[in-house]
């Protein structure tokens, strides 16, 4: 599956289940879990993607980005654990 139109479809779910300031934070830590695969990473399917993959985005890429604040470090946490989650139940 092209990373593109899982992240896209993984984005939809998540808006169904997530309202007001979750939904806000969720999505922002999709967005920048986005940009990190595709354009820093350059992944194009998900078939690429591996656990370490989520685990050098949550403590090396975010932390060096952006000062890491706690509220949005669960929801990055939170998102990378919905994502794979959701890519394994899809093979």
């Amino acid at each position: 599956m092209e990373l593109i139109t899982a992240l896209d479809e993984f984005g939809l779910r998540q808006r169904r289940r997530f309202r007001g300031e979750d939904g806000r934070q969720h999505a922002l830590a999709l967005e920048t879990l986005r940009e990190y695969l595709l354009e820093e990473m350059g992944f194009e399917d998900v078939e690429s993607i591996r656990p370490k993959d989520f685990h050098e985005f949550l403590f090396e890429y975010y932390p060096a980005q952006s000062h890491p604040e706690a509220e949005v470090a669960l929801a990055l946490l939170e998102v990378c654990v919905a994502f794979a989650e959701w890519l394994r139940e899809r093979g």
